[in-house]
């Protein structure tokens, strides 16, 4: 076959010597502003999913607690309507604690008595007040109330003697009747130990689902010296092991609870008060002689030691007024329930 000059081919239109020797289109690469650009971009998303996540867990967080102390007080509305008071305040929390007081060697739950007047007095001033540095602090306040009286926790010996029932005459959750003054009317043939009768009385069974992970038993007794007995200091804590607070006093609430706003003789005078805990506002504080107080999402009350308070909120201060909101932070998403 007879070759064709390239010249020929391109005058006879067939090609193009500039088409046929140029390489095919290249892809236009992005420009640096573009890639930044986007890199932005890719940031403020995962930024926004981010504090998006972190708000929803927060607010999960806070429905969890609000329904753990709505169920406790049900369950103490149901103890009062069986037994006609609330239950007492162990004295947990007092200048010196007691939790197990003994009488004649029979030994009862250490609870304060309003007609002992000294007891009357704490639960209407308490022993551990307020200050400046710290305008939250109060002691009228019991870790173990709640698991003592509301889930029969207390398996204590009622005496020293072995085979001696328990405190509450319950061994595990359940307790038979109390009364005011922290003792427990436990059947006779029960205390005895006898065999013989079968009369063994009314026992009521726990006035709280124990069955999930919040409110949960714990013992939080001290594992140095002084050790507390095993069983001794039991609490019903949340979902993350917090003990929940149980409340109790005569007069004014603790300001923990509920306030007015700038009330005079406070220190410092302006707390700001969520409606719920405004004495003036909501009705249902004005009467009330109970609550229940949960630590809220951030795990804190705001009367904890205040490095403590810093390090789990992350917060550096250095003068009053950062100490101050450092506390107010704390105390804000605590879930507060009242009674009377």
């Amino acid at each position: 076959m007879q070759s064709v000059p390239i010249t020929t081919a391109v005058q006879q239109g067939r090609t193009s010597p500039h088409r046929a020797l140029q390489p095919s289109p290249a892809l236009r690469a992005f420009t640096i502003v573009e890639i930044l650009t986007s890199v932005l971009i890719i940031g403020v998303v995962a930024a926004l999913i981010t504090v998006g996540l972190r708000i929803a867990g927060v607010t999960a967080r806070g429905t969890v607690d609000r329904q753990t102390v709505l169920s406790l007080k049900t369950g103490l509305t149901q103890f009062q309507q069986d037994f006609g008071f609330a239950p007492p305040l162990v004295k947990d929390q007092a200048q010196t604690p007691e939790r197990i007081a003994e009488t004649a060697g029979i030994r009862r739950i250490a609870v304060y008595i309003p007609s002992i007047p000294a007891d009357r007095a704490a639960l209407t001033t308490p022993t551990v007040a307020f200050t400046a540095a710290n305008p939250f602090l109060d002691n009228r306040y019991s870790e173990q109330s709640l698991a003592y009286y509301l889930a029969g926790a207390l398996d204590i010996k009622r005496t020293s003697a072995a085979n001696a029932p328990v405190i509450d005459g319950v061994p595990g959750p359940g307790l038979f009747r109390p009364d005011t003054e922290g003792y427990f009317e436990i059947p006779k043939d029960i205390r005895d130990n006898s065999t013989t009768s079968k009369r063994i009385g009314t026992q009521h069974e726990a006035f709280v689902n124990l069955g999930g992970k919040s409110p949960s038993l714990r013992d939080v007794g001290r594992t140095t010296a002084p050790v507390d007995p095993p069983g001794e200091a039991m609490v019903l804590a949340d979902r993350v092991g917090i003990p929940i607070r149980y409340y109790r006093w005569e007069g004014a609430p603790p300001i923990i609870v509920a306030r007015k706003p700038n009330e005079a003789g406070r220190t410092p005078q302006t707390i700001p008060t969520p409606d719920d805990r405004n004495i003036e506002k909501n009705p249902v504080t004005r009467g009330a002689t109970w609550a229940v107080v949960a630590a809220g999402p951030n795990g804190l009350f705001g009367d904890e030691d205040i490095e403590l308070i810093g390090q789990n909120l992350n917060l550096r201060f250095s003068t009053t007024d950062e100490v101050f909101k450092a506390r107010l932070a704390a105390e804000a998403d605590n879930v507060v329930e009242v009674g009377q």
